[in-house]
């Protein structure tokens, strides 16, 4: 009994820590800043809490997003029959683009 015991614990120790990650990533050079954040919602559609969607300012997109998956996350969302699914996400935005400068612009000569 006590192997047994020891067996199913450092069983589900080991499936506590397992993660994976799911990388997405774009063309660019990602900001220095990123976000973290994790989402609490469901396999039909509702939330459980709202969050803010953030956007990027001056027209940027993102650089990459990283969706962080763990076997607890995985078996609360089994257990809760799909009901309560957590789901953490990472995100870069893209740095600005780098613009040239070499010196005040001149303005064009009208050739007649």
């Amino acid at each position: 009994m006590k192997l047994f015991l020891q067996t199913v614990c450092l069983t589900f120790a080991f499936i506590l820590a397992g993660c994976t990650n799911f990388p997405i990533e774009g063309s660019g050079t990602p900001e220095k800043t990123n976000g973290h954040e994790t989402i609490h919602g469901s396999f039909y559609g509702f939330k459980w809490q709202e969050y803010e969607i953030k956007k990027a300012k001056d027209g940027l997109g993102l650089y990459r997003v990283i969706c962080h998956a763990n076997y607890l996350y995985s078996a609360t969302a089994v257990l809760t029959l799909g009901l309560y699914v957590p789901q953490e996400i990472e995100w870069w935005i893209q740095a600005p683009p780098q613009q040239d400068y070499d010196g005040p612009l001149m303005p064009a000569r009208n050739s007649k």
